[in-house]
């Protein structure tokens, strides 16, 4: 609780409520004498919840501490849970050995241990069929192609039929929330543009943007300008009166960002 920043008030009154519990037993009608705990939380008690996961907070950010896992976006992700149902990811079997030693180690000093019969390995992409058990710090963990976790199965296959459920390029950027390459370079684009409509009209770099050649063009379809690009991106997004917008920043910066989330653009 040091650790986390918890106020000292708050760590002495937990004290007070941990400390020196006194325990009866009533088996039917009989009443055992009283004994005390020194070891584990109180069943049933308000703060108990609360204690735990802080206590298991402490292991799972040491995981993520080590840098290990799969990255999720932006994000690398080494360690999922739900209460104590703890699920440690990685790209290989490697990185997932070493979370998991960093987790029995640190689970070990708050007096947890890790349960060799309740805990599983899957391989999503295994190299063979052959299965064989993983060893890690002694314990001996059953390496799987399906099993049960939170109410759900997880398999090596994810179906019925054993194949692959191909997943579109939207699906897996709303999973991940990046936008696409073409909607960030285009939302960059557009932010640039605001930069140079709001220098002088003596500046040299908005003279390049704005300018047209004076001399006979050739036939044929005239080639597209750079500014071209970024009134059809405007018109896309509706905005037409891009010259007033161009001049506020913070209106300019909602035109920015909503060119990020725009499907057809």
């Amino acid at each position: 609780m040091y650790e986390f920043g918890i106020p000292s008030k708050l760590i002495s009154l937990t004290k007070v409520c941990m400390n020196g519990t006194k325990y009866q037993v009533r088996v039917e009608n009989v009443l055992s004498e009283e004994f005390q705990v020194v070891t584990g939380l109180k069943q049933g008690d308000a703060l108990s919840p609360l204690l735990f996961n802080i206590a298991l907070e402490k292991v799972v950010r040491s995981i993520q501490r080590d840098n290990y896992g799969i990255d999720i976006g932006t994000n690398k992700i080494s360690i999922l849970g739900f209460a104590d149902d703890l699920n440690i990811v990685g790209d290989d079997g490697e990185s997932v050995a070493q979370s998991t030693t960093t987790l029995i180690n640190e689970a070990k000093t708050i007096g947890l241990n890790v349960n060799d019969n309740k805990t599983k390995v899957i391989e999503l992409l295994p190299e063979n069929n052959h299965v064989d058990n993983v060893v890690i710090q002694g314990h001996t963990f059953e390496k799987v192609h399906q099993f049960t976790y939170l109410g759900a199965s997880i398999s090596v296959y994810d179906n019925d039929l054993g194949c692959w459920r191909r997943r579109t390029n939207k699906e897996t950027r709303d999973l991940t929330g990046v936008p696409r390459i073409t909607n960030f370079v285009k939302t960059q684009r557009i932010k640039w543009f605001g930069h140079v409509m709001r220098r002088s009209n003596s500046d040299y770099l908005k003279t390049a943007v704005e300018w047209k050649p004076t001399r006979k063009r050739p036939r044929g379809r005239p080639k597209k300008r750079w500014i071209d690009g970024i009134k059809q991106d405007l018109e896309k997004l509706g905005i037409s009166n891009w010259e007033d917008k161009v001049q506020n920043r913070e209106e300019w910066r909602e035109v920015s960002l909503a060119a990020k989330t725009l499907e057809e653009l």
